[in-house]
């Protein structure tokens, strides 16, 4: 937090430096968050610590993230976070085929979308973020490693009646 404060000051002095992809974000945590991260330190340290019980930084949690979130998106809705399938060259164009990791949803949506950046910015299962105001990607391989695993549902139907002798079940 102390380097992100350095950051965002050394970014609102200069105007001359731009940050394409996280620009908005420096600018919006360090003016509408910071302090509350700031102050949510100490009493995450205290109960990674055991000094205080999990109850208390959980509502402390409960209380504070719906606001952090918020500005979070915001000020990253132009951002997409996607893992790299494929590339396709087009008549019109280069296309990336990604998975979507990012959203509420919890499917992962593949997309496909036409860019002008060059596909060396696209490597297929990187991790990186996109943005087609900028003129290349940011990876985050080094940062994260995401892994489309498969999953398993268990469908659990309550016995609704049984009619010509077969149960019939709502799910």
């Amino acid at each position: 937090l102390t380097l992100f404060n350095r950051l965002a000051n050394v970014i609102r002095k200069d105007d001359n430096i731009v940050l394409c992809y996280f620009g908005k974000l420096v600018k919006d945590v360090h003016q509408k968050s910071y302090n509350l991260l700031s102050a949510m330190i100490p009493p995450r340290n205290d109960f990674a610590h055991f000094r205080e019980p999990v109850d208390t930084f959980i509502n402390l949690l409960d209380k504070n993230i719906p606001g952090i979130l918020d500005v979070l998106r915001i000020s990253m809705q132009d951002n997409l976070f996607i893992l790299v399938q494929s590339q396709n060259f087009k008549k019109d164009g280069l296309y990336i085929t990604a998975k979507k990791i990012m959203g509420y949803e919890v499917d992962i949506e593949t997309i496909e979308f036409k860019t002008n950046i060059d596909g060396n910015f696209f490597i297929s299962d990187n991790l990186v973020v996109y943005n087609s105001k900028c003129i290349y990607t940011v990876p985050l391989s080094n940062f994260f490693n995401v892994e489309i695993i498969p999953s398993e549902a268990i469908r659990m139907g309550v016995m609704d009646r049984v009619q010509n002798g077969v149960a019939h079940y709502d799910y």
